[in-house]
């Protein structure tokens, strides 16, 4: 890399960071790591999880917008670490916002953010635990920050699809994956998952990262049954409405309630 590329990728991180820290400041919070990230001590069944930085929140809201979450939504976010998505959500009205953390002290720091946030209008419960082993029974939007491997997001998968058999329901999940040989892992895993049907993608300004949004929604006839036997339905895209990326023309008139960034 060159120098010029060097400084610039140095300018867009400080203009960054000043960005976060203003917006951390206007909702009253502290989410912002600067130095060195910080290690969880807590070790997951599959001991592949993952500590980010959190998303720059001009980043973040490039492929999340909050305003067209319903009133019903129930937002969880898998690997919330301090609670900055936690936090921007819970600013609109929704159900409720759940964050799911393996590490104890990220979930504490979550919780005071929770507390403090200013213009909060929906409730923020942080959960302590391993995701493989949570309970997503409710669940409507999930969000995965990139948070651990493949392994784990095989189990995290077949428990929110589980769900979904006993509480039939529209099921959204955004994942931010990085452009790396382990999200190729993780990708395989998404596609396999036998219940989540492929929306749209998107990549991310000036990050190595990426967005995909995938989906399931049970057919309307066929709830009961569906809780009954255990049968996940998967539907085309046209027919689930639900989420948004660069999905391509021919689904251009859905009306979806995330962003789309031309």
């Amino acid at each position: 890399m060159s120098v010029l590329k060097r400084n610039a990728c140095r300018v867009r991180w400080v203009l960054r960071l000043g960005l976060d820290r203003i917006v951390d400041w206007l909702y009253s919070i502290d989410t912002v790591v600067a130095g060195p990230l910080p290690h969880a001590v807590e070790i997951s069944r599959f001991g592949d999880a993952y500590v980010n930085g959190p998303v720059s929140y001009w980043i973040l809201r490039s492929y999340l917008d909050c305003n067209k979450l319903g009133p019903n939504e129930v937002f969880y976010d898998i690997g919330c670490g301090h609670g900055r998505v936690l936090c921007m959500v819970a600013r609109h009205r929704i159900a409720k916002c759940i964050g799911i953390e393996l590490s104890a002290e990220f979930a504490e720091k979550a919780r005071a953010n929770a507390a403090a946030l200013r213009g909060r209008v929906s409730p923020i419960e942080v959960c302590v635990g391993d995701a493989a082993e949570m309970d997503y029974t409710g669940g409507t939007t999930f969000y995965f920050g990139d948070p651990f491997g493949a392994d784990t997001m095989r189990a995290v998968l077949k428990r929110i699809g589980e769900t979904a058999t006993v509480k039939p329901r529209a099921v959204r999940c955004i994942f931010v994956l990085p452009r790396a040989e382990r999200s190729d892992a993780v990708r395989r895993v998404i596609e396999t998952s036998g219940w989540l049907c492929f929306v749209g993608e998107q990549s991310l300004p000036y990050s190595p990262m990426r967005v995909e949004y995938w989906g399931w929604r049970p057919s309307r006839n066929k709830d009961a049954e569906a809780g009954r036997k255990g049968i996940w339905l998967n539907q085309s895209v046209d027919s689930f409405d639900v989420l948004q990326g660069n999905v391509g023309k021919e689904y251009a008139g859905s009306e979806v309630p995330w962003r789309a960034v031309g």
